[in-house]
């Protein structure tokens, strides 16, 4: 099991891998266009988009295996119709805390 705090020392790029092995990606640095500036995400904000990977994989988890089952009993074991699940995260990487600014952090889309 991984810890919010086993994430400091791990590079960008293995933070990046964190998330794309669980099916997510890190939406690299952009510019606000608000201002045009370059959004610059800190190591902080590659660790906190890392964890909520690791969370959203683990509730994704929890509830394909709660649906699986009925989905089992449903399709009488036949996987003609997967199952498709989205999920997006946002956030404010300019660190004005102005919930206006939230922008999309990660987003998946699964089919089991």
């Amino acid at each position: 099991d991984i810890e919010f705090s086993d994430l400091y020392e791990k590079s960008k790029k293995n933070l990046e891998e964190i998330c794309a092995l669980r099916g997510f990606e890190i939406i690299q640095d952009e510019i606000d266009i608000m201002t045009g500036q370059p959004i610059v995400s800190s190591h902080y904000d590659y660790m906190e988009a890392a964890w909520q990977c690791i969370q959203m994989n683990i509730l994704a988890t929890e509830a394909l295996e709660k649906e699986q089952p009925k989905k089992q009993r449903q399709n009488n074991n036949n996987n003609d119709n997967p199952i498709e699940m989205t999920i997006s995260t946002y956030g404010n990487n300019n660190n004005d805390n102005n919930p206006d600014s939230m922008e999309l952090l990660t987003k998946t889309t699964s089919y089991i």
